[in-house]
């Protein structure tokens, strides 16, 4: 009967330090994760993408990721596990979407680019060609004009 309880016990403790593990593991993963993902929206933020619904994931990512920080903190490992899972699983394809946003934002400033900056330059040279064109063509009449 010793020898069961002995050996219980220790299954009990192997057990629960690989559920600690595997805790400690999935919260670490889901904090990368985050930290990835905020890195990405930064990038596009600066390329001049609206960021507002992307960030509004994160943070709520970031809520489960701290409550599951919280549970392991408490020895809740099951909660902290479950809850880091669901922080990773509400940023699949995140990252993405995010260099998605980036990719049009930055599209958007080369077309804007293109339009304000090109455009003036060739409508400036157009203008300025094509005055010169008619003061060509009047400075010929005016001489046959005059004897």
């Amino acid at each position: 009967m010793v020898l069961c309880v002995l050996l219980f016990s220790g299954l009990v403790v192997q057990c629960r330090a690989a559920s600690e593990a595997d805790a400690q593991s999935a919260v670490n993963e889901a904090s990368q994760r985050i930290v990835t993902c905020y890195e990405t929206v930064a990038k596009a933020s600066n390329a001049g993408a609206n960021v507002t619904a992307l960030l509004q994931i994160l943070n709520k990512a970031g809520g489960l990721l701290s409550r599951a920080e919280l549970a392991l903190e408490n020895g809740d490992l099951n909660s902290s596990y479950v809850l880091a899972l669901q922080s990773q699983q509400m940023l699949e394809g995140f990252e993405a979407q995010a260099l998605g946003e980036q990719n049009t934002a930055s599209h958007a400033n080369f077309v804007s680019f293109m339009i304000n900056v090109v455009g003036s330059l060739v409508g400036a040279v157009a203008v300025l060609g094509g005055s010169f064109a008619v003061w060509t063509q009047l400075k010929k009449r005016g001489r046959k004009v005059i004897p």
